[in-house]
């Protein structure tokens, strides 16, 4: 599947399937599982297009590097529910279908990935077929067993979300202490650190 959803507050969110409890944190600085389990996605567009890309898989592939951003998180999905990716208004988008309808009902791996800037710090694409449009993949295959959460792959604009995140140090002014805490960030987002 394929489609369009407008970003509310530089986040989208997967409705009606959720992470096990005991996962809460940020991982690459793409996805959050918060204390509601629910799993939130950090886009670098505020308020915009990005584009949703979708499939659910019979068994786990392999990671396909040449994405700036890969996470995985594992997810429950009950029985009549139907998983949909929203954004903060519950809006689903141009017509989506939801990731996975509500015949199936378990557990699943999910891999999620992000490429470009979209409309982040003055980017503007010039239409969807532009390359600096956002862009999302999410990967969907069952999982018999919950798996803790990974960060596979983190780019600087990953860092940037992180350092904004729960649990993150405030970036000063100074060039030492900055890169200091940055390279803290890095770390604690590498290992899914959460505030205690």
């Amino acid at each position: 599947m394929s489609y369009f959803a407008q970003t509310a507050y530089g986040a989208l969110y997967l409705e009606g399937i959720y992470a096990p409890s005991g996962t809460i944190g940020t991982y690459s600085g793409l996805v959050t599982v918060f204390g509601n389990t629910t799993l939130g996605i950090h886009v670098a567009t505020q308020y915009g297009p990005v584009h949703i890309e979708s499939s659910v898989l019979p068994s786990r592939t392999e990671v396909d590097d040449s994405w700036e951003d890969i996470a995985e998180v594992s997810g429950v999905k009950a029985a009549g529910d139907e998983a949909w990716v929203v954004n903060g208004w519950d809006d689903r988008g141009e017509d989506p279908e939801p990731v996975i309808d509500g015949t199936a009902a378990g557990g699943y791996r999910l891999r999620i990935h992000r490429s470009g800037l979209g409309f982040a710090d003055g980017q503007e694409p010039s239409s969807r077929q532009d390359p600096r449009m956002e862009r999302l993949l999410i990967l969907i295959w069952p999982e018999h067993e919950a798996s803790d959460p990974a960060a596979l792959k983190m780019s600087s604009a990953g860092a940037v979300e992180v350092q904004s995140l729960q649990g993150q140090f405030e970036l000063p002014d100074s060039t030492d202490e900055y890169d200091e805490r940055l390279e803290q960030n890095l770390r604690n987002a590498a290992e899914g650190w959460t505030a205690p």
